[in-house]
């Protein structure tokens, strides 16, 4: 019992005295008491690692009274452990863009507006371009000395040199069946102030020159 005792505690955990006859062993245990020896059966591997503290003691890992050092968690990737993306980067790579492609876009688009706008703008004024030839060519005839002939023909007046004639209706067949029944009456007697209205509503002044026919 002694020799058991004497094998599993430590030599500075006890002390002998003599009294003569036989071996008295004061065990004094300062930290631990000893444990019962672990049996194992043949052909086992122990799960853990065994720490030994003493001459023939044994201890298991959950004995120990240091801190083991523990491994801190992964921290979680996008891609997984391979990819060195984290969260965080890909925020700040995504916030990085927004504030490079924003301004590209905005001016992209300001672009295509202002080319728009343009367009528009560039056909009013080809539209305002093909008034402005019209209106000058109308400028230049109502200034052209053909444009004051034809108008003083329409208000019967004629070129100097020219001899103004009235000749009766020629130009308007519809009024000569008007005019013979003013001739009749005038013949007749029975309205002379009106066979002269009426010669006069249906002649057509003409201009002619000595040497040039009539001309309306």
């Amino acid at each position: 019992m002694y020799e058991d005792v004497f094998r599993h505690v430590p030599a500075r955990n006890y002390r002998t005295a003599h009294d003569g006859r036989a071996t008295v062993a004061i065990v004094a245990l300062t930290t631990m008491t000893p444990t019962a020896p672990i049996t194992r059966r043949p052909g086992t591997r122990p799960s853990g690692p065994e720490y030994s503290t003493g001459a023939g003691l044994d201890f298991q890992p959950g004995t120990q009274t240091g801190t083991r050092r523990q491994r801190l968690p992964a921290s979680r990737t996008l891609f997984g452990d391979s990819k060195g993306l984290s969260w965080l980067f890909m925020i700040m790579l995504l916030l990085i863009g927004l504030l490079l492609i924003r301004p590209m876009m905005m001016s992209l688009l300001s672009y295509h507006r202002t080319a728009a706008l343009l367009t528009e703008r560039r056909g009013e004024v080809a539209q305002l371009s093909s008034r402005n030839v019209e209106l000058r060519t109308t400028r230049e005839w109502y200034r052209s000395d053909a444009f004051l002939a034809v108008r003083a023909r329409e208000y019967g007046l004629v070129k100097p040199g020219e001899t103004p004639f009235v000749i009766r209706e020629l130009v308007h067949p519809e009024l000569v069946a008007a005019y013979a029944a003013t001739q009749l009456q005038n013949a007749t007697g029975a309205h002379p102030n009106t066979g002269a209205a009426a010669l006069a509503a249906t002649s057509t002044r003409y201009a002619v020159t000595p040497d040039q026919t009539p001309q309306p």
